[in-house]
């Protein structure tokens, strides 16, 4: 598949994520946000940065991490890249709740490992499915606030 190609599936899954991600959230975690946008772009001390998928709401915020094979290697990495500066990468959101997400096709490997591993590190987990997204996480699950301001 060229890069074009895999672009262009990368954007369609994303707004696949986004179409439904409002709702899921709300009925499935009892987090409510407005609306969710696509495609989330900056640039913080020199280096580029993008978020997938941006839930929104006053006093709350989900980036989401699209991914079409999710290993632990790309959880560590969203954490890393986004989820721990993002406060930085958007002040506006400084006094925000920040919950993120991981949305996947498949995982590497086995699924039952990453997931768990995800669990662990209090990510929200969707699993991108035929016609419609399903939530990984129980409402028991605790799922972390990565604003350090909280």
């Amino acid at each position: 598949m060229s890069r074009g190609q895999d672009n262009r599936w990368s954007k369609i899954i994303e707004s696949l994520v986004a179409g439904d991600l409002s709702e899921l959230l709300a009925v499935k975690l009892g987090i409510k946000t407005n609306y969710a946008t696509t495609r989330t772009k900056g640039t913080y001390q020199g280096h580029h940065w993008e978020i997938d998928v941006l839930a929104v709401n006053e006093g709350t915020v989900v980036p989401v991490e699209v991914k079409t094979t999710l290993t632990k290697d790309n959880i560590d990495h969203f954490i890393t890249r986004i989820l721990s500066k993002f406060t930085a990468l958007i002040p506006s959101h400084k006094n925000s709740k920040v919950f993120g997400a991981i949305a996947y096709i498949k995982a590497e490997n086995n699924e039952v490992d990453v997931i768990n591993y995800d669990l662990s590190k209090g990510l929200i987990i969707i699993k991108a499915m035929r016609g419609t997204n399903h939530l990984i996480n129980r409402k028991d699950n605790k799922i972390h606030d990565f604003n350090p301001h909280n």
